[in-house]
């Protein structure tokens, strides 16, 4: 089975996203994110699609567990 990066969040903000990062993380999952730089770089040119959150796919549903039990469910909606 091939793994390849999905997206499971998307954020306005790099903190939040920065934060969603460290909380996937320290329970072990490796998160990546898009955007991130351009966000911080120029936070008023509304990067189209916002920070995006990945992980690898087999890792996906776990994620997404994790990330709603600590944020509303629409805030780390994937698009």
């Amino acid at each position: 089975m091939n793994d390849y990066l999905v997206t499971v969040a998307n954020f306005n903000n790099s903190f939040d996203a920065e934060s969603a990062k460290a909380l996937l993380d320290s329970s072990g999952i490796d998160a990546f994110l898009v955007n991130s730089n351009a966000a911080r770089i120029r936070p008023m040119l509304g990067i189209v699609g916002g920070v995006q959150l990945q992980v690898v796919s087999s890792k996906a549903e776990k994620a997404n567990e994790i990330l709603q039990s600590v944020y509303q469910p629409e805030a780390c909606k994937a698009e």
